[in-house]
C-alpha cells in the first residue's frame, strides 16, 4: 500500500479549499468522506479527513470512530475545520466530545480556521448562529477575558480565515515529517 487520501466533507465550502490544496500539494487523491469504504481506500496507507466543525460537532466523527471501518489499517489524520481559533480551550473540548479516547490514540488531530458568510447561511443556521452570537455576547460580560471579548466582537460578523500556508502542520504529518 501507498499514497495519501484526502477525504472531507463540506457545507459552505472551506474545508472543500483545504483540501482541494492539501490532494494537490501531496499528489494524493481527493475523496468525498460521505461513502467512504475499505474499496475506496484500496492502495492508499495514510489518510487526512477534513472535516467541519459546526456548534462543537465534527462532522464526520463517526467514520473516525469505527476501528474496523475504512479507516482501519490506515495512518489518519482529522484535520477539523471551523471558526473557533486553533489556540482556543474549546477545541480540546470539541475533540473530547465527538471522539472517545481509544480512537485519539491512533490518530493526529489538526485544527484549521474556516469561513462564515451570513449571508449564504440557510435561515434555520442564521437562527442558530444568532443563538450562538447571544451566547458569547453573555459570556464576554460574564468573564471579560481577552478571548471571550475578541469572541464577543467577532459575532455576527462575516469573515474568512482560510489560509493555504496553515496546512504546513498537516502537509509536514501526511510526508512523515512529524507528528
Amino acid at each position: 500500500m501507498a499514497g495519501t487520501a484526502v477525504a472531507y466533507s463540506t457545507r459552505h465550502g472551506s474545508t472543500q479549499r483545504y483540501a482541494a490544496w492539501l490532494a494537490q500539494d501531496l499528489d494524493a487523491d481527493l475523496l468525498e468522506a460521505d461513502g467512504l469504504s475499505r474499496e475506496r481506500l484500496a492502495g492508499h496507507d495514510t489518510v487526512v479527513v477534513l472535516s467541519p466543525v459546526y456548534a462543537g460537532r465534527v462532522a464526520d466523527a463517526a467514520v473516525l470512530r469505527d476501528p474496523s471501518g475504512p479507516l482501519g489499517g490506515h495512518r489518519v489524520a482529522l484535520v477539523m475545520v471551523g471558526m473557533t481559533p486553533p489556540d482556543s480551550p474549546e477545541r480540546a473540548e470539541t475533540v473530547a466530545n465527538n471522539l472517545p479516547q481509544a480512537t485519539l490514540e491512533q490518530i493526529s488531530v489538526f485544527h484549521l480556521r474556516g469561513a462564515i458568510d451570513y449571508q449564504a447561511l440557510s435561515r434555520l443556521e442564521r437562527v442558530l448562529m444568532r443563538f450562538a452570537n447571544w451566547r458569547l455576547r453573555s459570556q464576554a460580560r460574564r468573564h471579560p477575558t481577552p478571548e471571550n471579548t475578541a469572541a464577543a466582537a467577532q459575532a455576527g460578523v462575516s469573515a474568512d480565515h482560510v489560509d493555504r500556508a496553515a496546512l504546513g502542520p498537516v502537509l509536514a504529518w501526511a510526508r512523515g515529517e512529524g507528528g
